[in-house]
């Protein structure tokens, strides 16, 4: 008598060729926030940090949309806008340490800082968390006038071979020109530059 065959269980490992087809929906009431691609593909970025630098960039544009200007925010606000891990509340010191990543890659930039009325009456971290509130600047486009890195996720998919490990495929180099229109429109012009310069 022959034994059955046992199922192969759903949680078997992929196979290193195995294939992924994803789809998207759209809607028409959830909100999205456009977030240029090279800073997802970013050497340097931290899970934290592109998450952080998502949520800001979300505000920059709703911020955009209702005139409102720029948003000043607590280290505190900042501490409620990001999840942190398991769910926990993300501690002063890592927003500083995340804040830290971002204005390293030039992403998120302190512009200024205002002290809240009634500051003196506060100290330590809950100074610096309700008692001071900052703007920054967020970065759309690369800072850098030439910038390494992946435009996209297409194009580093595109450089893939099977040794990349042992050989990674170097990111290309982008000359960016930046001007701006008579009505203020930023158009960015961005060439190509081979190893050669």
């Amino acid at each position: 008598m022959k034994r059955p065959r046992k199922a192969v269980s759903a949680a078997a490992p992929p196979a290193e060729d195995q294939e992924f087809v994803f789809f998207g929906a759209i809607t028409d009431y959830w909100s999205y926030t456009m977030v240029r691609d090279y800073v997802m593909l970013m050497p340097g970025m931290t899970h934290t940090a592109y998450r952080l630098y998502s949520l800001l960039r979300s505000m920059i544009v709703e911020a955009t949309r209702l005139k409102f200007g720029m948003r000043r925010m607590t280290i505190d606000q900042l501490c409620w806008l990001l999840p942190g891990p398991n769910d926990k509340p993300m501690s002063i010191s890592a927003m500083y340490e995340v804040l830290k990543t971002l204005e390293n890659l030039n992403l998120v930039v302190p512009k200024d800082t205002l002290e809240l009325e009634g500051i003196t009456q506060l100290k330590g971290k809950e100074r610096a968390a309700k008692g001071i509130s900052r703007g920054f600047t967020v970065n759309d486009l690369p800072p850098e006038a030439m910038h390494t890195g992946w435009r996209n996720a297409w194009d580093k998919l595109d450089a893939y071979t099977p040794d990349w490990r042992e050989n990674p495929p170097q990111p290309p180099t982008h000359l960016t020109e930046i001007r701006t229109q008579p009505n203020g429109q930023i158009e960015a012009r961005v060439r190509l530059v081979d190893p050669k310069g």
